[in-house]
């Protein structure tokens, strides 16, 4: 498992995707710089543009669970 984290990881932080047949596909995607509210003071703050991971679940596992 942890090898499999190595190169996900990896991977993941060079712009690649990662498919796992069954599974899913891991893949990263920018978020463009946006306008937030800060909960606990209601302050508008500007949130500078980021990276986020994301997992799409493969339609066999959906299916799997569902069925």
């Amino acid at each position: 498992m942890e090898a499999l984290t190595g190169i996900i990881t990896e991977t993941v932080a060079q712009g690649g995707a990662v498919t796992l047949p069954g599974v899913g596909k891991v893949y990263c995607r920018e978020r463009p710089e946006r306008t937030a509210r800060n909960p606990s003071t209601g302050e508008q703050i500007q949130k500078p543009a980021d990276k986020v991971v994301k997992i799409t679940v493969a339609k066999a596992l959906k299916d799997s669970i569902n069925a």
